[in-house]
């Protein structure tokens, strides 16, 4: 650990390559001593942030990462935002969800107990929550219902922190579908590529148009999860907060996105 960084409280950031992580990184690393866990360290990257190869699938690559960190920074972790996890939009079941998602909290849960660990953030989704009557709203205590093996994961991984976490703080963000300037969206994508096209599809919507899916913008997430890390002393032992815009957002066909 540098001079400049002695003072600086540490954040890991697993799944760090990734969208969300390396907005997140370039954020929190003028403020915090970053770390970064991700199965691939990318050439291109934060060059502030200690980047740490790390197989969260493996019990030796977990434990092997964990003692880098122990070695580079010290035992003591402000908070641990935790955004590794397998998905695949087509749908198709995988081992990995199981494997990565599930198994691998558990095993950077059990790992971070020789930690001081002031907060453990994980990235649920909001695609565990079961539908809303039209004209409600989903709370935190409202029920849930996975339906396919994604949301299942996340559902599942939601247990394992609670049963694993021993005096671990936990906060558990169920985020809604992601979305920036440059889309980084499928769903809407899809939509936005239908409209400009001009196909049959774009002219009908299968289903009432009061219904639709929640999706947050990223530089939003990320201040969420910044203003997280900066108040995760006053946050409750084990909180769970729903993540997601609540008017409705809008392609203005000229380039941006508007909220109605």
């Amino acid at each position: 650990m540098s001079q400049e960084t002695q003072h600086k409280p540490t954040v890991l950031v697993t799944g760090a390559a990734g969208l969300i992580g390396s907005r997140v990184l370039s954020v929190l690393s003028p403020k915090y001593d970053t770390v970064a866990f991700d199965v691939v360290v990318p050439e291109e990257h934060n060059t502030t942030t200690d980047w740490i190869k790390c197989d969260l699938t493996e019990d030796d690559g977990v434990a092997g990462a964990l003692a880098q960190l122990r070695d580079a920074h010290g035992g003591a972790l402000a908070s641990v935002i935790h955004l590794a996890a397998y998905y695949d939009f087509s749908g198709e079941p995988s081992p990995l969800y199981q494997e990565l998602t599930v198994e691998g909290t558990r095993r950077l849960l059990r790992g971070l107990q020789a930690f001081d660990v002031e907060q453990f953030v994980f990235s649920s989704s909001l695609l565990v929550m079961r539908p809303a009557r039209e004209g409600m709203a989903l709370t935190e205590a409202s029920p849930t219902q996975a339906e396919w093996d994604y949301p299942k994961s996340k559902l599942a991984t939601e247990s394992v922190i609670a049963y694993e976490r021993g005096k671990i703080p936990a906060l558990i963000l169920r985020i809604a579908g992601v979305y920036d300037e440059d889309c980084h969206s499928i769903p809407i994508a899809q939509q936005i590529k239908r409209i400009y096209e001009k196909q049959m599809e774009s002219y009908f919507f299968p289903g009432k148009t009061g219904h639709g899916q929640s999706f947050v913008h990223l530089g939003d997430l990320v201040d969420c999860l910044l203003r997280a890390v900066e108040r995760r002393k006053q946050l409750e032992p084990h909180e769970l907060l729903l993540v997601g815009a609540e008017s409705r957002i809008i392609w203005d066909g000229e380039g941006s996105f508007v909220s109605e």
